[in-house]
């Protein structure tokens, strides 16, 4: 059957028996291109290798588009922009574990289960539905095994031996990178010239430009939030999925919004600050008229345990730098703490903090917060990032903190306002 029917046919069954993806289903057109190995979307289409989805079954078609579909509804190409900007290879295996160990949720109690590529990426015993961001991080210390061979027949280089079986593979040499070796003139590369990853169901890649990025990422939060909508009106909703998309629809945080609480603070001298801390803790105080002269220390600190890795660091940095030049703080203090106090460096509110992190030992909340509380009199807040593996303090500070989590759930932390750093524009 040729790709076009098998793409027509996926839509008339994703309309009469998954209509919750049937609007998602019309937004994308599908664009032959063979230099893709499987498919691949930008958010605007999906781009498709004619010999790899000639070679699926009807049923399997269907799996191939809900895949592509979550991609832009999941918001993977706003969300791991930066991942696939590292490593674009494991960025879009983290995201098709989010994909499709969802899926696996939904087809508990759909009555037409979804039926996803062969060998796609599933695994709900070590990843469950947990964001794509987080299985990024744990495929860094424990990354995928290669394939053993190089290279599928049509093109679906995710995979081991997807391909069917046909061997052309076109010897294009376009690919998604500059590895185009094998002896069958199969192979075509990950992006980048990466090695491929375990096969897949489909990629994603997000537009090049970011105001384009932006502008495609409002588009599906949109259309998802319409969706959803729709669902709950008709009560539709399978084992919990309708809920879990709702989460993506919650307003990313603003680090900065979230800080201003604090900003009366910076304003006020220490004297009147350190009598009313617990109070402007607990209050959305503002004073007017103090922006030119930020009184007190904002204090950044970096859980440099071994558990940090460069780009989770990178990303807070951005923010954490973002709302100290727009607070404005009169100090900037940023401290690495892993067991221990690592090192404390001083910063003004235009100076870049470098990505580093000295440390890489276990993981104790304490150390930092007493050195805080014994050497910096000045501090009004503390913007602390960890996965929040460790032992806390007995006692809350009097300091405001804000903790940055990668690793646990917000609600998990003993005190101060966590947010996931996913949750963070």
């Amino acid at each position: 059957m040729k790709a076009e029917e098998l793409i027509r046919r996926a839509e008339v069954v994703l309309t009469n028996h998954h209509d919750f993806f049937a609007p998602a289903a019309c937004a994308l057109k599908w664009h032959e291109d063979n230099s893709v190995p499987t498919a691949c979307t930008d958010g605007e289409c999906i781009r498709y290798n004619r010999a790899f989805v000639e070679s699926l079954p009807p049923e399997k078609v269907v799996g191939l588009m809900v895949h592509e579909l979550l991609h832009p509804l999941l918001d993977h190409l706003h969300r791991l922009r930066s991942q696939f900007e590292a490593d674009s290879r494991r960025a879009n295996i983290a995201a098709d574990y989010e994909i499709n160990n969802m899926l696996e949720i939904y087809n508990r109690d759909a009555a037409f289960p979804i039926v996803l590529p062969d060998d796609a990426l599933v695994d709900i015993d070590k990843y469950g539905s947990q964001a794509a961001e987080v299985t990024y991080k744990q495929l860094q210390d424990d990354p995928p095994d290669e394939p053993e061979g190089d290279g599928e027949p049509e093109g679906d280089g995710e995979g081991e031996g997807e391909g069917e079986g046909e061997g052309e593979g076109e010897g294009e040499g376009k690919g998604n990178g500059e590895d185009n070796s094998d002896s069958k003139g199969k192979s075509k590369g990950k992006s980048k010239g990466k090695s491929k990853q375990p096969s897949s169901s489909g990629e994603f890649q997000p537009p090049v430009d970011p105001q384009k990025a932006r502008e495609v990422s409002q588009k599906w939060r949109e259309l998802l939030a319409a969706s959803v909508q729709t669902a709950k009106l008709r009560g539709q909703g399978t084992g919990g999925f309708i809920e879990k998309l709702e989460h993506f629809l919650d307003p990313s945080v603003d680090l900065e919004s979230l800080l201003e609480r604090f900003v009366s603070e910076f304003c006020m001298d220490d004297e009147s600050v350190r009598a009313d801390r617990r109070y402007l803790a607990n209050h959305d105080m503002f004073i007017t008229g103090c922006e030119s002269e930020r009184h007190g220390a904002l204090v950044f600190v970096k859980d440099t345990s071994g558990s940090i890795d460069t780009e989770t660091l990178r990303s807070c940095i951005n923010v954490v730098q973002s709302a100290s030049s727009n607070l404005r703080p009169r100090r900037l203090i940023v401290i690495d703490a892993d067991d221990g106090v690592c090192d404390v460096q001083e910063y003004g509110p235009d100076e870049p903090i470098p990505c580093t992190a000295k440390g890489r030992g276990g993981t104790d909340f304490c150390p930092a917060f007493a050195y805080i509380a014994e050497h910096l009199d000045d501090a009004r807040a503390i913007i602390y990032m960890t996965d929040g593996y460790g032992a806390f303090p007995a006692v809350e500070p009097d300091i405001p903190t804000v903790w940055i989590s990668y690793g646990i759930a917000p609600e998990d932390f003993p005190f101060g306002h966590a947010v996931d750093i996913k949750d963070i524009t």
